[in-house]
């Protein structure tokens, strides 16, 4: 009888106890949330800047465009990511020499078209071809890649096929400035 009488104080005094004996239980769901981020990394080698033709884009003895024109290298992007679908876009601008002011005379030229592709985001190579016909209304034209996959990938850019707008266009003096853009985004 006192065993008895001990069971029943002890119980009426530790219910938690009462509760583990019976099995009941709760869950307590843990949550957490990854945004969707792309993270494009500084330009390495090249520093960001391509050199065209060692500096100096004529044929001298010409006037014309010089054959064979290519640059100091691909310029890399190493570092980038992105933790979901990504897209690429690779933008470029013609060079142009911006300082000379109105239309050049018939036979000269004040820009200079190019392609740039981009290699290493995906098994797509964007492409991009620059088509400025007179340099007074330079045009970006643009390329994408789309990669369905997170990704971390080292980026090259690289420059080639410079051309006139005229086939025997001569360039006028000065310097000539274009531009690539690249923009990683995730995409949805």
């Amino acid at each position: 009888m006192r065993r008895l009488l001990a069971l029943a104080i002890a119980a009426a005094f530790a219910p938690g106890l009462a509760l583990a004996q019976t099995g009941n239980q709760t869950t307590v769901t843990v949550t957490g949330t990854v945004t969707a981020a792309c993270t494009l990394a500084p330009v390495g080698a090249g520093a960001g800047t391509f050199t065209v033709g060692g500096g100096n884009l004529i044929d001298t003895t010409t006037g014309l465009l010089a054959a064979g024109l290519h640059t100091d290298g691909p310029q890399t992007i190493t570092g980038s990511w992105c933790n979901t679908n990504s897209v690429l876009t690779l933008a470029a601008n013609p060079m142009v020499q911006t300082l000379f002011s109105g239309a050049p005379p018939s036979g000269w030229t004040k820009s200079v078209n190019y392609t740039a592709t981009s290699t290493g985001w995906g098994n797509a190579l964007p492409v991009a071809t620059t088509s400025d016909i007179s340099g007074l209304n330079p045009s970006t034209n643009s390329a994408t890649e789309t990669v369905t996959t997170p990704t971390a990938a080292t980026i090259s850019i690289d420059l080639t096929n410079f051309v006139t707008p005229g086939s025997n266009s001569r360039l006028v003096a000065g310097t000539y400035t274009g531009s690539v853009v690249v923009t990683l985004a995730p995409s949805t």
